[in-house]
């Protein structure tokens, strides 16, 4: 895999952040060499409007560790506010 095919990457309508990051990630390990900017400029082509896309564009990641834990904290918060809707 190339990192172009990054480019073509696309969270769906119905698709939770979380289940777009699990398939995201599998296709960033695929790639060599993967440059950060070209990952985040495809995720922020790719991700629908929300917090988290929001919150890539005002502060970017330093690395793909610092990424990956700001996806974790925004996926966290989001299953709280679902199951506190729930409740």
């Amino acid at each position: 895999m190339t990192s172009a095919a990054l480019a073509s990457q696309r969270q769906e309508d119905d698709e939770s952040l979380k289940k777009f990051m699990d398939r995201f990630g599998r296709a960033t390990i695929q790639i060599s060499n993967l440059n950060l900017e070209v990952v985040l400029h495809s995720m922020l082509l790719a991700l629908g409007p929300d917090k988290f896309a929001d919150s890539l564009c005002k502060k970017p990641p330093g690395s793909m560790d610092e990424l990956r834990e700001r996806a974790k904290g925004y996926i966290q918060m989001k299953e709280m506010s679902r199951f506190r809707n729930e409740i």
